[in-house]
């Protein structure tokens, strides 16, 4: 059997879900192997996530998908589509109706329940019960898509955190407990699995239970590619004798380059359970090399890879784009100064942003935007579901990261004809762009230089901004074509 495992599947996801699922898609597609995707996060509506999938065409109708918690409820946590409505009047209590959505309940003069409804629906999202002491909720009741309890949550009188959980299946039977600490660190204690309403099974952290898991889902001889290091120590610690593919999606490096991110040491460090180590770059390849023993007939060095489009590049926008997560890794506050340093050019070049916020860095980006006078200048959206098209109507696409697993987004907006400015950093952009061809790359931090580039780009556009032939399809089905073989044989 083929698995990829994953901690998450969100609808809206970057470039590691989107390089899992093009890989998925890839083997399914040109080397006929079906594969299933586990996941390993909580989500009471996993199969409105996975449908949803399913009509974008992310995931085929033959990839198979499951969900821990749906495993843990013995498949009784997904169920029957007709919808539970909830009345909105409740007797001895008032009602105040906050907006169509939001109502608020009083006993007499005291604020005792806040419910939150579904979208033009009258099923439950969610109902917090409140503490006419501290004005705090104490529990909050979580209902799925079909308006169904599938999650209650009790919280501290004294200190307010989250204290306790509890998981129902669609029949409102109890599958799973979860128990936390009050102080600060909010720790799990321990998560108590039911069975027929009785206690089976104490794991004392989500690693023990992902074991549990593996060690009951996976038989020798399996292939599993693992996409998520948060669950290395499980995978490689799991009893069946499974051939592991761990999938380097960045860079193993903190921001000290000397120091190894502490996600990757379990990987990297249990080299004796690991088949292959799947990476992006020969680059990130031999600075693991320089420091672990791991021969080179362990590594399968496979690069994203893409099909040709044609896009018409007739009606180029003035601007520059950027499209990815807001987060701090992506240095946006370099790409904001670089703009600032750009316009002193006097071109009237907008800089168009796409994501979402990530550690409150939105609002130190629209600060500085107004520090440095750029406020009518930068356009921000959400994520766009048509990036070829951001990136076919944009003069250059902009890349300022401390580190990067590949880049995707500078592949696709070769692909289409966009030229990249990036800097070089670990790992990537030196692999995808042929510097004067295809786009620029910047000595890291260097911001002054990356607006130079940014005016070479408005004065001397580049012609024939071509991607690498390595970087195909073809290329990429080669690769996998050979790794399966390898894994096959072994």
């Amino acid at each position: 059997m083929l698995y990829t495992i994953t901690s998450t599947l969100p609808i809206q996801h970057g470039g590691r879900t989107k390089s899992l699922l093009s890989r998925i898609a890839l083997i399914e597609q040109h080397l006929d192997y079906a594969t299933t995707i586990i996941t390993t996060n909580y989500d009471g509506s996993y199969d409105e996530v996975i449908r949803t999938f399913r009509d974008k065409n992310r995931i085929s109708e033959t990839t198979q998908v499951e969900n821990l918690y749906d495993w843990l409820s013995q498949k009784r946590l997904f169920g029957p589509k007709e919808r539970v409505e909830s009345v909105r009047e409740l007797e001895g209590l008032r009602a105040v109706h906050v907006d169509v959505n939001t109502v608020r309940y009083y006993d007499g003069d005291t604020y005792v329940l806040y419910r939150k409804y579904q979208e033009k629906s009258d099923c439950l999202a969610f109902e917090d019960f409140m503490s006419p002491v501290s004005k705090k909720k104490v529990e909050r009741w979580q209902y799925n898509h079909s308006g169904r309890l599938h999650r209650k949550i009790r919280y501290s009188p004294d200190t307010h955190k989250k204290i306790h959980e509890q998981f129902y299946d669609r029949y409102g039977q109890i599958y799973c407990e979860k128990h936390f600490e009050e102080q600060k660190r909010n720790k799990l204690i321990s998560i108590q699995i039911y069975r027929q309403g009785r206690p089976a099974y104490t794991f004392q952290t989500e690693t023990d239970l992902f074991l549990h898991y593996f060690n009951q889902r996976f038989s020798d001889g399996d292939i599993v590619f693992n996409d998520a290091r948060l669950l290395d120590r499980a995978l490689l610690n799991s009893t069946p004798q499974t051939k592991n593919v761990l999938v380097f999606h960045n860079s193993h490096l903190d921001a000290n380059p000397q120091q190894i991110k502490k996600s990757y040491r379990t990987a990297l460090e249990r080299a004796d359970r690991v088949a292959k180590y799947l990476v992006l770059t020969n680059h990130q390849k031999d600075e693991i090399q320089t420091r672990f023993s791991i021969p080179d007939d362990q590594f399968a060095v496979i690069p994203h890879s893409i099909e040709p489009v044609e896009i018409d590049r007739t009606h180029v926008q003035d601007q520059f784009c950027f499209i990815g997560r807001f987060g701090k890794q992506k240095q946006l506050e370099h790409l904001l100064r670089s703009y600032a340093i750009f316009k002193r050019s006097g071109h009237p070049t907008k800089l168009a942003l796409y994501g979402a916020d990530e550690d409150g860095q939105l609002a130190l980006m629209k600060q500085m935007m107004y520090l440095l006078n750029i406020e009518e200048d930068v356009l921000i959206h959400d994520f766009t579901s048509t990036p070829d098209q951001v990136f076919a109507s944009s003069r250059a696409s902009l890349l300022t990261s401390r580190f990067e697993g590949f880049g995707l987004t500078v592949m696709e907006s070769i692909n289409v004809g966009c030229p990249v400015i990036a800097y070089d950093v670990r790992y990537g952009p030196r692999e995808i762009i042929e510097d004067g061809q295809n786009g620029y790359l910047v000595p890291e931090g260097d911001v002054t230089g990356f607006a130079e580039k940014m005016v070479d780009i408005v004065e001397r556009p580049l012609t024939h901004v071509q991607t690498k032939p390595t970087l195909y399809q073809t290329k990429g089905i080669e690769n996998y074509r050979n790794l399966l073989n390898w894994l096959h044989t072994e």
